[in-house]
């Protein structure tokens, strides 16, 4: 991860991607171009909404949609009461419970708004 986002530069070889090498690119450009997914998904206490948008309080709820639909959180979403606005409590755990990992909760890096 750290030669990927460019925290250090590879001492030999180059880092391609689609066959570019990243070195061309700047660390801002790189960035703000990539997401990171973690294998320990945590949930914050909020909605699914607030955990999607990172709390953005301006955040649209059909980008918030899209972006759940992209992991494949759209079943889940359908079969909450509350939608987007379903309480998080108890970091996710009652999410498991109801058909899908945590981790389809995450979709932080589809969000865009």
């Amino acid at each position: 991860m750290n030669l990927l986002y460019r925290f250090y530069e590879p001492q030999k070889g180059q880092i391609l991607i689609d066959g570019q090498d990243i070195s061309l690119f700047s660390r801002e450009s790189l960035r703000s171009n990539m997401g990171i997914v973690l294998q320990d998904p945590y949930l914050f206490t909020g909605t699914i909404a607030s955990n999607v948008s990172m709390d953005k309080k301006d955040a649209d709820p059909c980008e918030i949609r899209q972006a759940l639909e992209k992991v494949g959180a759209k079943d889940l979403l359908g079969r909450l009461e509350k939608g987007i606005d379903e309480p998080v409590v108890e970091k996710g755990a009652a999410f498991s419970s109801r058909g899908a990992p945590a981790h389809c909760l995450f979709p932080h890096s589809l969000f865009q708004s």
